[in-house]
C-alpha cells in the first residue's frame, strides 16, 4: 500500500499536480487512506467511500468474505454477489448488476495481489494524524464492509463527518451517481469556501 501511495504522487509530479482531492472508494478507500498519511501535503480534502480501516476493524460475514475473495463474476454467481458482496440497490433490482458491467471477466492474478497488498493492512495505529478534512460516505446496508467501521473511522479522524447511505450498499456510488455527485460536490465547495474565508480571516487580523 505504501508503494501504491508512493506510485500515486509520481503520477501527480508527472501531472505537474500539487495538491488534489481524494476520493477513495472501497479497496481505493483503503489506499487514499494511505496516501493521505505518506504524502499529507498533497492532499486538499479526502472523500472515504464504502471502505475501512483495515485489519483492526469489524470483518463482514464470512459469506461475504468468501465472495470477496473470490475474482470470478460470472452470470451464475450474480444472485450470490448482490446478496453478499453489493447489497443495496442491486439486492433490489438484479439487472443493475448487468447494466453497471460487474460481471466482466476480471485478471485474477492482478485481484489476488489487490487482496494481499491490504492483507494485515491497518490505518488505525495513525489514522488520528489524518487531519485532513474528510467526508465519509457508508451505505447502511453494506455486506462486505459493516457500517460500524465508518462510525470508527468518524470517531479517530479529528476533522471526518459521516455520512449514512440509507439503504445503500457497497457501490451505491455506482447505482445514486447524480445523488451523490452533488452531495461530495457540495461537500468539496464548502471547504473550499471556508478555506477562503479563513485565508481572508488571516489576511485582515491585525
Amino acid at each position: 500500500m505504501r508503494t501504491f501511495a508512493t506510485n500515486v504522487s509520481r503520477l501527480l509530479d508527472d501531472l505537474q499536480m500539487d495538491q488534489v482531492d481524494v476520493l477513495g472508494l472501497s479497496w481505493g478507500g483503503m489506499a487514499a487512506q494511505q496516501f493521505a498519511h505518506d504524502h499529507p501535503e498533497r492532499v486538499r480534502r479526502l472523500v472515504l467511500a464504502s471502505t475501512t480501516p483495515g485489519f483492526i476493524s469489524v470483518p463482514p460475514k464470512p459469506t461475504s468474505t468468501l465472495a470477496l475473495l473470490r475474482p470470478s463474476r460470472s452470470a451464475k454467481r450474480a444472485e450470490r454477489l448482490n446478496k453478499h458482496l453489493y447489497g443495496g440497490d442491486l439486492l433490489r433490482d438484479p439487472s443493475l448488476i448487468h447494466r453497471l458491467g460487474l460481471l466482466r471477466p476480471m485478471d485474477g492474478p492482478t485481484y489476488r495481489r489487490q487482496m494481499l497488498a491490504i492483507t494485515g493492512w491497518s490505518s488505525m495505529p495513525w489514522l488520528r494524524g489524518v487531519r485532513h478534512e474528510t467526508l465519509i460516505l457508508h451505505g447502511d446496508d453494506d455486506p462486505v464492509v459493516p457500517f460500524v467501521n465508518a462510525r470508527l473511522m468518524q470517531m479517530v479522524m479529528p476533522n471526518a463527518t459521516l455520512e449514512r447511505v440509507e439503504r445503500g450498499g457497497h457501490l451505491y456510488l455506482f447505482t445514486r451517481p447524480r445523488v451523490h455527485g452533488r452531495q461530495i460536490s457540495r461537500f468539496l465547495s464548502r471547504a473550499e469556501s471556508a478555506a477562503r474565508a479563513e485565508g481572508y480571516r488571516r489576511a485582515c487580523s491585525p
